[in-house]
């Protein structure tokens, strides 16, 4: 084929692509190009057409990416309009990658999405849960699909996202899989780490200062924690005693309390558990939106703790207002690793207020301590020591 009568090659003679991938550009005519200038040189090329034939997404990336580097441009972008009657169903994954491109919120989301075309709807089932149909929606992403579908293939579409029927099945996976090679990074971390004191070992003097190994101890509490069923609804869990006997519902379904699990045995992610615990904690944090809250709940059993993390709506989460430092709940949850710091987190599924039984005074003989500040205190005092004694 003769380059000469191809449009393209007429456009970007420098651009050193292949005979085949000339061949594939053929299809286009009606080329424009448009240019964007800076200080008088230009950075920034676009390049319009009508393409005849379809041409995937990956090969148009890989024309530009040659482009802008023989031409040593800031960005290098083909923005076709295929013919009309090209469109085909099984483009639509490609539509969304062109979306996340052009930074629309697809990234992931539309993996192993599910897409039904009516000719009017497309109806896109994405494997996420609630929160990530809504994040996917709230960013307008519907709306940038039906542009690009438009404008590449002349084709009017209104986009529904909609959470698939397999949205928890992929979501458990995708967990168990971020798990893993969390666990995998850590591991490599540590061979690595052991790699750099070998290597330093042996580059050491033969006097070097010796090196002791330090563990990391699980709590500050020499004596063992608690983990005992007294019967009658009583757990003594920790350093604390909690009664399940008359639970107050805050939020969510009734669940069982008769086995709950001690935050010392959460060691690892739980598909679902109940917990007791005291609350020491409560932060919470608005999107700038102001549609969505995150809140997050410490509590402890005197010795462990962890964190309670919810999001949604502020009217959803309205009973967030009756849990206050110092109130024992009762939580089913499913525990995850959080994957911005690594450590254990538990995600609510029910809440109930329970009570703690306090340690009681079995002496035969009462006493009383005695507590005040002299002038030797650092707090405020007038009195003297030596008046006291």
């Amino acid at each position: 084929m003769d380059p000469s009568n191809n449009e393209f090659y007429r456009l970007f003679p420098r651009s050193s692509l292949t005979a085949e991938q000339l061949e594939a550009l053929s299809c286009a005519t009606g080329l424009n190009r448009r240019v964007r200038r800076e200080n008088g040189v230009i950075t920034a090329v676009e390049v319009t057409g009508v393409f005849h034939r379809y041409l995937s997404p990956e090969f148009l990336y890989t024309v530009e990416e040659q482009c802008r580097a023989r031409y040593e441009l800031a960005s290098f972008r083909i923005l076709p309009t295929f013919a009309p009657g090209l469109f085909r169903a099984e483009y639509l994954g490609e539509v969304a990658e062109e979306a996340t491109r052009i930074g629309a919120v697809t990234r992931g989301f539309f993996r192993d999405a599910v897409w039904q075309d009516d000719g009017s709807v497309i109806r896109v089932g994405i494997p996420f849960l609630d929160e990530g149909v809504r994040l996917v929606r709230e960013n307008h992403t519907a709306e940038l699909l039906s542009r690009i579908l438009e404008s590449r293939f002349g084709e009017k579409r209104t986009f529904l996202i909609e959470q698939s029927a397999d949205a928890a099945v992929k979501t458990t996976e995708r967990q168990n899989a971020y798990e893993k090679l969390l666990l995998e990074y850590e591991r490599q971390a540590r061979a690595a780490e052991q790699a750099r004191g070998q290597a330093n070992a042996a580059a050491a003097p033969a006097e070097a200062t010796p090196q002791y190994e330090r563990k990391r101890a699980d709590c500050l509490f020499t004596d063992p924690p608690v983990e005992e069923r007294e019967g009658d609804g009583i757990f003594h869990f920790g350093h604390l005693r909690f009664c399940v006997n008359d639970p107050k519902m805050i939020w969510g379904e009734p669940f069982d309390l008769s086995d709950p699990t001690p935050l010392a045995n959460i060691t690892e992610p739980l598909s679902s558990c109940v917990l007791l615990g005291k609350v020491f904690a409560v932060t919470e944090k608005e999107s700038r939106n102001g549609e969505r809250l995150n809140v997050n709940i410490g509590v402890t059993d005197g010795v462990y703790s962890l964190y309670l993390r919810i999001g949604g709506a502020p009217e959803e989460l309205a009973f967030r207002k009756g849990i206050k430092p110092g109130k024992c709940l009762a939580v089913s949850a499913r525990i995850y690793r959080d994957k911005f710091d690594g450590e254990l987190t538990a995600a609510p599924k029910a809440i109930a207020g329970i009570s703690c039984v306090l340690r009681a005074d079995l002496a035969p003989e009462k006493r009383t301590e005695l507590h005040l500040h002299t002038t030797m205190s650092q707090m405020d005092a007038y009195i003297q020591p030596a008046e006291l004694v």
